[in-house]
């Protein structure tokens, strides 16, 4: 049976602590469609954590702790991704620039164009062309939610191509600072 008091702890907290979380959340990450993302996310783990029959003792404590974890686990899985953004910036940019950026450019639109359409379609809008998420989605006629997972996707599966061909090292604050394929990597005549 579905225990209608956690549901109104949940909606009652949140309406409680969403506008002060959201300002925290803003202060670390200063973007607001990425707070929002890490807020839903923690609204739905406390659901879950009451669905589940946990209780709450100190409702602030217990959503400030969980904000900040999902933060930086964020900002964890973000310096990961962060030479696959630089990479989008330099193939965005790729009017000039060293040896480096040429090849990075490069091989980032090669594996792009490898990419099944409908992540090359949604990668090529939002990271190349400066598409919002939300223009993609009206675009393609799904929802917001839906094409935040295909870019999602996407990168992910960007990232696993060049993982796959190349061997990316990048100094300590994640620029990108050397480039080599792999020997084991067929597409290699893309970029080298």
């Amino acid at each position: 049976m579905h225990d209608l008091t956690a549901d109104i702890d949940v909606f009652s907290a949140w309406e409680r602590f969403r506008q002060p979380l959201k300002a925290f959340v803003l202060s670390r990450v200063r973007d607001e469609s990425l707070a929002h993302d890490l807020l839903h996310d923690v609204i739905l783990k406390l659901y879950d954590y009451q669905q589940r029959g946990g209780r709450v003792a100190n409702m602030r404590a217990f959503l400030y702790q969980t904000v900040r974890n999902r933060i930086a686990d964020h900002f964890r899985a973000g310096s990961k991704q962060q030479t696959v953004e630089q990479g989008y910036q330099m193939l965005a940019d790729d009017e000039g620039g060293d040896e480096l950026h040429h090849a990075v450019a490069t091989c980032l639109r090669a594996t792009i164009e490898r990419m099944a359409p409908a992540y090359r379609e949604a990668l090529t809008l939002t990271e190349l062309e400066g598409w919002t998420q939300q223009q993609l989605a009206e675009h393609l006629n799904i929802s917001l939610s839906g094409a935040k997972s295909r870019v999602q996707r996407g990168r992910r599966k960007l990232r696993a191509l060049l993982e796959d061909c190349c061997r990316i090292e990048h100094d300590r604050y994640g620029t990108v600072i050397d480039m080599h394929p792999r020997s084991n990597c067929t597409a290699t005549q893309y970029f080298c």
